[in-house]
């Protein structure tokens, strides 16, 4: 065989065996990069679930905080549902570790602001209806600062994330 009947042969055959080594190559990894790029597009909408709902959960702790002083201290008739704190420190252990430090804070606040609520109550039954508010401010000031700075954090995060979270 001459060496032009060579050469020509491999002109045709090299782009042939290159193009269809890169539609091998796309057929085996497409669906791989598809299924990643999928699946960390999933894992980020999850990821952004989970912050709404801690943020979520931060409020209805303090709805959660204010019906318990509402039964206990005032008497009123409702049913108490689970703290959602422990829901909160579950969703921060799992997505949001760095925020487990502020939900401390907060379940320490407010641990004091339900044993206020205890005496309160235990004032309201022993007839002292006029002290029965006593020391609240003192049990809740603390208790709503912190409440306002962990959501200030939380919310800062997202924000210097871009939304990004």
């Amino acid at each position: 065989m001459p060496a032009e009947a060579v050469t020509s042969v491999w002109s045709v055959l090299l782009p042939v065996l290159v193009g269809g080594g890169l539609t091998l190559l796309g057929v085996a990894l497409g669906p791989a990069i598809t299924q990643w790029l999928e699946s960390r597009t999933t894992r980020e909408a999850k990821r952004v679930e989970r912050f709404e709902e801690l943020l979520e959960l931060l409020q209805r702790q303090d709805e959660w905080l204010n019906l318990e002083r509402r039964v206990k201290v005032y008497g009123e008739v409702h049913e108490i549902p689970p703290e959602p704190l422990s829901k909160a420190y579950a969703v921060a252990a799992l997505y949001f570790p760095q925020f487990l430090p502020d939900l401390r804070q907060l379940d320490a606040e407010t641990r004091k602001y339900s044993l206020w609520t205890s005496h309160a109550a235990g004032r309201r039954l022993e007839g002292k209806i006029t002290e029965i508010n006593d020391g609240w401010g003192a049990v809740y000031g603390p208790y709503a600062k912190t409440l306002g700075e962990v959501r200030e954090r939380i919310i800062q995060y997202a924000v210097s994330r871009e939304g990004k979270v």
